[in-house]
């Protein structure tokens, strides 16, 4: 999605990049992905709508009510699920989190989560997997039973950021604290979480944007703060690239890591080359 400029891009593995315009520019389109029809589906945040645009550029838009959805991802049950956190009952309150779920067809369903839910995956055990940015990790099944998992960090007010399965069928999950410490955190299916720590020393880290796995069995970090992106082996070596803000990451379809950065250029990171050297 191009938020700043109120459009979805198409980019090719050779860079060729394809603009399509939404009809209103002011719906500031924010997560993407693949529906199960093939169309690519899109939050936009600010206009309470998620869109659907097909190969060729055709844009249909759903209104999901008084929502402000935030993250998209196709679901295990054939339908698109988002996150998002806003006014839910009309009454101007704000802060009450949700993750929603849209068919194909358009039809809405609303789950109250949390406060702030951001990043949504689906795990290895067919549920929607949740981080809320204050409240932590919830689990939610396809019939909208909502779990919360709970997790305990042991940091004072703790910002929680990012979500990927990993290579061990775990969900990793980054946690940063209020002297800008950062950790890294796994938790499997049955609730269990572990810590690493990144960056312990206050003041001394940054706040990760994103994380994904990557082809090579990886765990693949973007900093925003400290503009970087870092590869980390399941033995906890740590290789430091440096991207200029980068904001997004993900892998793309020819095994490479790409990424977007903060009013800059689409990149990617040769897997191959980087593990070679």
């Amino acid at each position: 999605t191009a938020l700043g400029k109120n459009a979805i891009d198409r980019i090719t593995l050779d860079g060729k990049i394809t603009e399509f315009l939404l009809p209103d520019q002011t719906k500031s389109p924010e997560s993407i992905t693949r529906g199960p029809d093939h169309a690519m589906w899109f939050t936009e945040s600010y206009t309470n709508t998620i869109g659907r645009i097909t190969t060729a550029g055709v844009i249909t838009e759903f209104p999901v009510g008084r929502w402000g959805a935030s993250r998209i991802i196709a679901g295990p049950d054939g339908a698109l699920w988002f996150t998002g956190h806003g006014d839910t009952t009309g009454s101007g309150e704000w802060g009450i989190g949700y993750i929603g779920r849209i068919t194909t067809s358009g039809a809405v369903t609303i789950f109250p989560v949390g406060k702030d839910p951001r990043e949504i995956i689906v795990g290895p055990d067919g549920k929607l997997w949740v981080v809320d940015q204050i409240l932590g990790i919830f689990r939610v099944s396809t019939s909208g039973v909502v779990e919360d998992l709970a997790v305990d960090t042991g940091i004072i007010n703790p910002l929680f950021t990012g979500l990927t399965r990993g290579p061990d069928d775990a969900m990793w999950f980054s946690v940063a604290s209020s002297q800008h410490s950062e950790f890294l955190g796994r938790i499997d299916t049955s609730g269990t979480t572990t810590y690493k720590s990144l960056y312990p020393e206050a003041n001394t880290g940054g706040n990760i944007s994103e994380l994904t796995t990557g082809p090579d069995g990886n765990i693949w970090l973007a900093w925003w703060n400290l503009s970087e992106i870092q590869r980390m082996t399941p033995d906890d070596e740590r290789t430091s690239y440096k991207i200029d803000r980068p904001i997004g990451i993900t892998r793309g379809p020819d095994g490479n890591i790409w990424f977007t950065t903060q009013g800059g250029p689409v990149g990617k990171l040769n897997v191959a080359l980087a593990n070679a050297g």
